[in-house]
């Protein structure tokens, strides 16, 4: 199975989209619960904070290394108001994930 979720910073919004057996769904529901409750504790959410710092920094660091990701980069930011990755970066290391 899979599950995943995604916020949109434009309308306040958080989506958990999951592929599941259709006998797993109650648990399923009981899991995604259990997950949001603990979203409620600043605890948890500034461990899951410094964790996703520390997965954009890789990712971010991939890209100095990967010649299709920066064209693509550059390709994207000619379409698209994206900052460069040297902000991008600053931006995750100082915490404000919101440019």
């Amino acid at each position: 199975y899979s599950i995943g979720s995604s916020y949109n910073k434009y309308n306040p919004s958080l989506t958990i989209s999951a592929g599941i057996y259709k006998e797993n769904f109650e648990k399923t529901i009981e899991l995604i619960n259990v997950c949001l409750e603990k979203m409620k504790d600043k605890k948890s959410i500034e461990h899951l904070f410094e964790a996703s710092k520390k997965s954009i920094s890789t990712a971010i660091n991939r890209y100095y290394d990967d010649l299709s990701s920066q064209i693509n980069f550059r390709f994207d930011r000619e379409f698209a108001d994206i900052e460069d990755v040297e902000t991008i970066s600053g931006n995750v290391a100082n915490g404000d994930i919101n440019g």
